[in-house]
């Protein structure tokens, strides 16, 4: 029955198209989620798309009632979207392949710079202490250490040489 709306089905039909219960296509017919009107019968018919491919329109109910002929838009339809997710599919494992990737490449590099740091600045260190009694030594050298006053007596102050490079207060 058209009623002057587009190409329409059955209850029965839109459920088996749409791949739900006869009592989904109701309720959504009811909520005004599905587009479909009643005759004067009273028999709801839902209403197709108005953007369905033209060769899958006029075999809906070819479709509904499980004839093979009428399905194959639809069916073409749907492998061209499966063949474009998977595309899809493979196109995002690709990424996250490289992603992963870069991830454990910069994890390697970020190890070796660590590494490094860590041989610098034991190499750091040895040359501070050597630094350390080179400048001792030669504080030794240019001037003597006063030996610390007696009782009562007032203890010299080291000299600015020692202050300044042996941190002496």
């Amino acid at each position: 029955m058209d009623n002057g709306h587009s190409p329409s089905l059955t209850i029965r039909e839109a459920a088996q198209v749409l791949g739900i219960t006869p009592i989904a296509v109701r309720k959504r017919l009811l909520r005004g989620s599905l587009p479909g009107y009643k005759d004067d019968a009273g028999q709801w018919f839902v209403t197709l798309p108005g953007d369905m491919p033209p060769a899958t329109v006029g075999d809906v109910h070819g479709a509904a009632h499980g004839a093979g002929p009428g399905t194959t838009g639809v069916v073409e339809a749907l492998n061209r979207v499966i063949a474009q997710q998977r595309e899809e599919i493979a196109f995002l494992r690709a990424t996250l392949d490289r992603v992963g990737e870069a991830r454990d490449e910069a994890e390697r590099r970020r190890d070796i710079l660590l590494s490094q740091f860590a041989e610098q600045m034991k190499a750091l260190s040895q040359t501070t202490s050597r630094v350390r009694e080179t400048v001792e030594a030669v504080a030794q050298e240019v001037v003597p250490v006063v030996p610390p006053a007696a009782d009562g007596e007032a203890q010299p102050r080291p000299n600015w040489f020692r202050r300044f490079f042996l941190g002496e207060s």
